[in-house]
């Protein structure tokens, strides 16, 4: 788990002011191992998948966007984050599938992310 490496300094401080103060956290910003293809050219209908593996302490969270908006459709796509595997599937391709595909893994030491660009064709 994080742990402070640096405690900040005390400060005499307003009540109820916002007060900033810069933590030293311990911990590895989260680093790609395996990356998907960074182009995937499907046909209408088809399916496909598209799998990361991340590594990094403390805990990583991943969130996926397409086109730069966050996917939040868990109908519409299947997102998982098991055991280090991050996946994103792709049902039954549409035109407007298409686009760039980010997957951006995030701990509180940093952030990395990896790109994949899907083009459907009719």
């Amino acid at each position: 788990p994080p742990y402070f490496v640096e405690k900040p300094q005390s400060q005499d401080v307003i009540p109820n002011a916002r007060v900033l103060f810069k933590a030293l956290v311990k911990g590895t910003t989260p680093i790609f191992i395996q990356k998907p293809s960074p182009v995937v050219v499907l046909r209408k209908g088809q399916s496909t998948s598209f799998e990361c593996q991340v590594a990094g302490t403390p805990a990583i969270h991943v969130t996926w966007y397409m086109d730069g908006n966050e996917v939040t459709d868990p109908a519409k796509y299947g997102i998982a984050f098991v055991d280090g595997f991050a996946t994103f599937k792709v049902a039954r391709a549409k035109i407007e599938d298409s686009g760039i595909y980010v997957c951006e893994a995030h701990n509180d030491a940093g952030s990395e992310s990896c790109s994949i660009e899907l083009k459907v064709k009719g």
